[in-house]
């Protein structure tokens, strides 16, 4: 959060687009028409294949460890990130990162 708020003070809320990752994985159409309204371009159908897949095979691999064995003030300054991050967004981001969820409600002001 500390970064982007760093953008946002420099810059403006009106000129920082934010983007997850995730979102442009589960419907890159409509992200990518997300990024072009913001730079005023004309909207564009993605989805008629122009997108096409790139390191398919690839793997990545997932993180062993589980929220759990995160020490408590570790976790604790990621959660209230995250919560930050989400209350910018006016969005729960457990939907978006379940992890985060385990230990407490993102979206919540505690």
């Amino acid at each position: 959060w500390f970064q982007l708020d760093s953008y946002l003070a420099e810059f403006g809320e009106d000129a920082v687009l934010v983007l997850l990752l995730e979102d442009l994985k589960k419907d890159p159409n409509r992200e990518l028409n997300r990024i072009f309204r913001f730079l005023g371009a004309c909207p564009y159908d993605l989805s008629a294949g122009d997108l096409h897949a790139h390191n398919v095979n690839r793997e990545i691999p997932q993180s062993d460890y589980a929220v759990e064995e995160i020490p408590e003030e570790i976790l604790e300054f990621i959660l209230e990130d995250a919560r930050r991050f989400s209350r910018y967004l006016q969005r729960d981001l457990s939907e978006v990162w379940p992890s985060l969820a385990a230990g407490a409600t993102v979206a919540s002001d505690s």
